[in-house]
C-alpha cells in the first residue's frame, strides 16, 4: 500500500490498487461518478424539498422584498443571504423555488468542490463515496 500526501505534509494510504492520483485516471472514468452524483443531488432535493417552513424562512422573505429599511431581528440581519434572495426573487419572482434557489445553489458547489478535491488528490473510488455522501 503506497502513501500519498495531502496538503499540510501527512500522508493518506491509498487503498491497493489504486496507486495513482485521481487527476492522473483517465478522464472519462470521472464522468460516471459526476453524473451519479449530480441525479442523486437532484433526486434528495426534489424528493426532499421543503420550500418555505417556519417563521425564520418568512423573516429572510420578507426582507428580500423590502430590502429598502434596516434590519427588525436577527433573521434579517444576515445580509448576504438575504441579498441573494432578493436577487433571485428578482429573477424568478416571488415564489418558494426562488427563495431557496441561493441555499440549493451553496449545496451544489459544496458538492463540486468535494468532487474537485476528490479529483485532484485521491481516486474515482473516493469520488464516488463522498460525493455520494455529501449529496
Amino acid at each position: 500500500m503506497s502513501l500519498m500526501p495531502i496538503g499540510d505534509g501527512r500522508e493518506m494510504a491509498l487503498p491497493p490498487g489504486s496507486e495513482t492520483p485521481g487527476c492522473l485516471e483517465a478522464p472519462r472514468r470521472w464522468l460516471a461518478p459526476v453524473i451519479a452524483c449530480l441525479i442523486v443531488w437532484l433526486l434528495m432535493r426534489a424528493v426532499f424539498f421543503t420550500g418555505i417552513a417556519g417563521s425564520d424562512d418568512m423573516y429572510h422573505m420578507r426582507f428580500a422584498a423590502l430590502w429598502d429599511r434596516a434590519p427588525v431581528n436577527h433573521w434579517e440581519a444576515r445580509l448576504l443571504p438575504n441579498a441573494l434572495i432578493a436577487c433571485a426573487m428578482k429573477l424568478f419572482g416571488r415564489t418558494e423555488l426562488a427563495a431557496v434557489l441561493p441555499c440549493a445553489a451553496a449545496s451544489l458547489a459544496i458538492l463540486g468542490s468535494v468532487l474537485y478535491w476528490c479529483r485532484h488528490h485521491a481516486t474515482v473510488r473516493h469520488a464516488w463515496w463522498a460525493g455520494l455522501l455529501v449529496a
